[in-house]
């Protein structure tokens, strides 16, 4: 095994924010418990999942399709800032597999507007801004 894999979708809030600094400040704790864990297991760990909805409230459940139908994508974009910030860089973190990159908008249950892609929405600029001059691309 070359790396540990973890679903990250961990609650960052009780109440909906776009506070980034607010975000990066919960995942402190849970950024310490996985460096630790990283560090005993001699292995670095990549987030095989994580993702925001554009909905109001993401950041209390990213785990959930249906957090709101009201939209958020300021919300997601912070959330994505915040998680990027947050283990950008880390020796001991491989890195992160968004769900989900959808290029077929409506086609899924949720509409678009309110789905994980961030495709089109203020965290594809995130990603781009992120990752797109480290990758030397786009």
């Amino acid at each position: 095994m070359d790396v540990i894999g973890i679903d990250a979708y961990w609650p960052l809030s009780e109440a909906p924010t776009r506070d980034t600094a607010r975000l990066r400040r919960a995942w402190q704790p849970i950024r310490q418990e996985l460096a630790a864990f990283a560090r005993a297991q001699d292995r670095r760990v990549l987030f095989t999942e994580a993702g925001y909805v554009s909905q109001r409230g993401a950041t209390t459940a990213p785990y959930s399709w249906t957090v709101s139908r009201e939209p958020a994508p300021d919300e997601q974009a912070a959330a994505y800032r915040a998680l990027l910030d947050s283990f950008t860089g880390r020796d001991w973190w491989a890195g992160v597999c968004w769900w989900m990159w959808d290029d077929w908008p409506d086609s899924g249950e949720t509409p678009a507007r309110l789905a994980y892609t961030p495709h089109g929405k203020p965290a594809e600029a995130v990603l781009r801004e992120k990752w797109g001059a480290a990758q030397g691309t786009r």
